[in-house]
């Protein structure tokens, strides 16, 4: 079968990202060995998968002025870095960056500059390079890195944007009518008895990825508690209006209600409430403020500006003990660059009991800041093993979820933490790396201690992906592997496009867990109707030698 040079860069990109084994290596051949391979004219140019990379350290989103950063970064095609290469390197404080210096590549494609921050504000590099591919002259460029410059420390980074405090509504509580007061007309008592109001309460402060609690009552006519009537919370932005944030809420029998949402800052955050009373009179409460409490942990990371519609999502911990909290932050974009404000954002955890992505130990929602970042600080799994999370906006144009890229979480008992324990490393492959429709693809997951050891006789778990999110577990999950530390199952697809496939090593006494990463096979050729892809075409291969 022969393999189209984009298939073959595709899968070689897939492989190096996911940090999976293949038969494939880039170092197996010259730059003129693979010309030959991909039959590259000899006067073409040899910039097949022209890439720029950039970084900034400190990677922080959030930096005093004054700061002094690096931006650094590389460039490289399918064949290697590119050495004495021109790169711009642009910068723009709250703009579309524009070019600020020129620098040349090292022997190895590297560049990279020292800035100052000397001015407040968000702050964007990109790197360009305007050389030459197979379709002509082409300016190539990285992402841009962005950044935000705040006035001595983040707590103040909204201290010169602070709007007027509207004044908050007079609610006049139920009064008591001593009866020694004779000075009470009966008009005063009706004036009093006609007032309604409601009333929200909240925390004085919070902290990144926590989650807080609101809370409060409506009254009508006569003092009386108003059940089963629809409310919303408001947030405040930075330009001083109001927006709806999380869903309509309904207070109970007894006129009450609460609700509660991850917060992250670093801001002061201002909320309200907004109902009608059982006369269809707008209501609108007193405004509830919280001060940010900065802690050490509150460090976000500088936000890639891409051009699609996405959530990033990390861990500020790969690896816990049962139920030990662990947070879960990024960024969300809008597709044109820039982060979502007030995004609401739903925290996932994939069942494989019910092969379905359900919401995690039935956490509210996060809502972003200003910039678009979001945080949980949720208590881990309890079970021992791998778990998979991932970040979600349910509310989206499409009315499809829009999902993050999938976290593995590792959960180690308390013995595991014993320091004689080994870090196991679980690597998969396909044989071969590309199948036409009907082909056989062998899986091979390969298990070994840090030295490249085989792991024999070990339990590995795998399973198989038509979508990348929907997992079905390959066999009875009691595969072991063989003397060579393998276990293998065989795929036969049924039409065009990609499966994928994941192997997980839950540990033993003297090992840790392992992931192998996701692993994705390109299916080319005309789709066979006449039967389904997946799980029902796969068998293991699991014999023990």
């Amino acid at each position: 079968m022969q393999i189209k040079s984009f298939h073959l860069l595709f899968l070689i990109t897939l492989i190096l990202v996911s940090g999976t084994a293949s038969a494939i290596s880039l170092k197996e051949h010259t730059t003129e060995e693979w010309q030959s391979i991909l039959a590259i004219p000899d006067n073409s140019t040899m910039l097949t998968g022209l890439q720029i990379t950039l970084a900034i350290r400190p990677n922080l989103y959030y930096l005093p002025q004054g700061s002094e950063v690096n931006i650094s970064g590389k460039i490289t095609t399918m064949f290697g870095p590119i050495k004495n290469a021109p790169i711009i390197l642009a910068r723009g404080n709250g703009t579309i960056p524009a070019p600020a210096v020129n620098l040349t590549t090292d022997d190895n494609g590297d560049f990279s500059l020292t800035d100052h921050l000397n001015s407040s504000g968000v702050v964007r590099y990109q790197a360009w390079f305007e050389g030459s591919d197979l379709k002509g002259k082409n300016l190539t460029k990285s992402y841009e890195i962005e950044i935000t410059t705040v006035a001595n420390s983040t707590e103040q980074k909204f201290t010169n944007l602070t709007v007027q405090e509207e004044p908050e509504q007079s609610i006049v509580e139920p009064e008591e009518i001593p009866e020694s007061d004779a000075t009470l007309n009966e008009s005063d008592i009706k004036q009093i008895s006609d007032t309604s109001g409601l009333i929200l309460h909240g925390p004085e402060s919070y902290i990144s990825g926590e989650n807080v609690t609101f809370s409060g009552s409506i009254i009508g006519k006569n003092q009386t508690p108003l059940p089963f009537v629809a409310l919303s919370i408001q947030k405040r932005g930075d330009n001083g209006q109001y927006s709806k944030i999380g869903d309509t809420i309904t207070t109970g029998a007894d006129g009450s209600f609460t609700t509660s949402y991850y917060l992250t800052g670093p801001e002061t955050l201002s909320f309200r409430a907004l109902s009608t009373d059982d006369l269809g009179k707008d209501l609108t409460s007193n405004v509830v403020t919280l001060q940010f409490e900065k802690t050490e942990d509150f460090a976000p990371m500088a936000r890639d500006r891409t051009g699609i519609r996405n959530i990033d999502a990390g861990l500020n911990a790969a690896i816990i003990k049962p139920d030990e909290n662990v947070t879960i932050s990024g960024w969300f974009s809008d597709g044109e660059g820039n982060g979502v404000a007030s995004g609401r954002l739903n925290l996932y955890w994939y069942n494989f009991a019910d092969k379905i992505w359900d919401r995690y130990r039935n956490t509210s929602e996060a809502i972003t800041n200003d910039d678009g970042y979001y945080a949980f600080n949720v208590s881990g799994p309890n079970l021992t093993g791998i778990s998979y999370l991932a970040v979600v906006s349910k509310k989206e144009q499409t009315g499809k979820p829009l999902f993050s890229h999938v976290l593995p979480l590792v959960v180690r008992g308390q013995t595991e933490t014993n320091s004689s324990i080994l870090p196991a490393v679980l690597t998969v492959k396909s044989e071969p790396p590309e199948v036409q429709v009907n082909e056989k693809a062998l899986i091979t997951f390969t298990l070994s201690d840090p030295d490249g050891n085989p792991l024999a006789e070990e339990p590995v778990q795998m399973y198989f992906s038509e979508d990348g999110f929907t997992w079905f577990m390959n066999g009875n999950g009691n595969l072991t592997t063989r003397s060579d530390g393998t276990v293998a199952m065989v795929d036969v697809p049924k039409k065009s496009g990609f499966h994928y496939y994941r192997g997980v090593y839950g540990g033993s006494d003297f090992f840790g867990p392992a992931d192998s990463g996701i692993l994705a096979l390109i299916i080319t050729g005309p789709e066979n109707g006449a039967g389904n892809p997946g799980s029902e075409n796969m068998t293991q291969e699991n014999k023990t030698e």
